[in-house]
């Protein structure tokens, strides 16, 4: 990835309803935690390593339009089970930007330039 490269993780809105993934979140914009992937996972390792930000890429919510919600460091990576991780992060800073990318349904995180 290097730091060339920005990870955006993508999350549902904390108010939908349909959640595929157990997170937590201090308010609507900022996130604390999230169960996800072990493909996630590595790469939130990776941008731990290299002291690098992830971007949080809230979906759309009703009436309340997808954005980056904000920027979170990777504070620590657990392994859940074979195929699942728990990232906590850190020094969560509010953004409000809109998105460089429209992911795919289903697409829980991209890279961009």
């Amino acid at each position: 990835m290097g730091h060339l490269m920005k990870l955006y993780i993508v999350v549902h809105h904390p108010q939908d309803s349909s959640q595929p993934w157990s997170n937590s979140w201090i308010d609507d914009q900022l996130l604390e935690a999230i169960q996800t992937t072990q493909e996630i996972g590595y790469l939130c390792r990776a941008a731990q390593r290299l002291g690098d930000s992830v971007f949080v890429h809230r979906c759309q919510c009703g009436a309340i339009a997808h954005t980056i919600c904000c920027s979170v460091r990777v504070k620590r990576v657990d392994r859940i089970d074979h195929s699942t991780a728990l990232v906590r992060f850190t020094d969560p800073r509010p953004l409000n930007l809109i998105p460089p990318f429209s992911p795919a349904p289903g697409q829980n995180f991209y890279v961009v330039p």
